[in-house]
């Protein structure tokens, strides 16, 4: 028995999930492993902080990992694993209209 990486197919770019050893088919006379369609033997990359792995086109690549941002009108959001931060996205949350003018009159 074999371990192999196993992905999440329900997302856009199939991620790493975990490990899980391969079983023989115990009603097959060849004793071949039973065939797992979301995993794979393929060596996973060298972790990257801040980047996730997809299993695309039967090789790992790295996609960024999904991360919290904000728009400049304050409203809080976050982006998938394996999407960008679209243009403008603050990493640090805004000051509100309240501490702007709390500021303004000190």
């Amino acid at each position: 028995m074999s371990e192999l990486n196993v992905f999440d197919r329900s997302k856009m770019i199939w991620p790493y999930v975990g490990k899980v050893r391969q079983q023989i088919d115990p009603f097959d006379p060849e004793q071949k492993p039973v065939p797992l369609r979301n995993a794979t033997d393929k060596k996973l990359l060298p972790e990257k902080k801040g980047f996730v792995q997809g299993f695309v086109s039967g090789n790992w690549e790295y996609y960024p990992a999904s991360q919290e941002y904000w728009l400049s009108d304050g409203s809080k959001h976050k982006t998938e694993d394996g999407e960008e931060l679209p243009e403008g996205a603050l990493l640090k949350e805004p000051p509100s209209q309240n501490q702007l003018l709390t500021n303004v009159w000190r």
